[in-house]
């Protein structure tokens, strides 16, 4: 089976579900898009979230990924990840940190009890869902 045949066999987003992706879709985009990332609708694929290649891409209009979401909270969750990720590095950026692995950057950060991205998080989960 292909990919647009195992695709084609997913149930079809409802309605409902693509107006709440949209939301979040139009929340995340003029951040995401900063790094050169974009959400857009894939109609009956659902949202796909491509991700502009860094390295070692032979032009610099490819996406190193591409990963398709059928659920609003799904499409979030991959997207505040992937600003705390930014906003991170952004952190460390010109500094010795800058040589640390994410994993030990969210340590040094304390991440998952900072105040800014806990606020982060709430602002934009209240912004996609309220």
């Amino acid at each position: 089976m292909n990919v647009i045949e195992m695709l084609s066999s997913l149930p079809a987003m409802t309605e409902e579900e693509r107006k709440k992706c949209q939301r979040v879709a139009d929340v995340f985009n003029p951040i995401v898009e900063q790094e050169g990332n974009c959400v857009a609708d894939a109609g009956r694929f659902g949202f796909v979230y491509l991700e502009l290649c860094r390295e070692d891409c032979p032009n610099n209009f490819a996406f190193d990924w591409n990963h398709l979401y059928f659920t609003a909270e799904d499409l979030f969750d991959e997207l505040i990840n992937d600003v705390v990720n930014w906003k991170i590095h952004q952190m460390a950026r010109d500094t010795p940190l800058v040589k640390l692995e994410l994993d030990e950057l969210y340590e040094v950060f304390n991440v998952n009890e900072n105040e800014e991205f806990i606020n982060l998080r709430t602002e934009l989960f209240e912004k996609c869902f309220s």
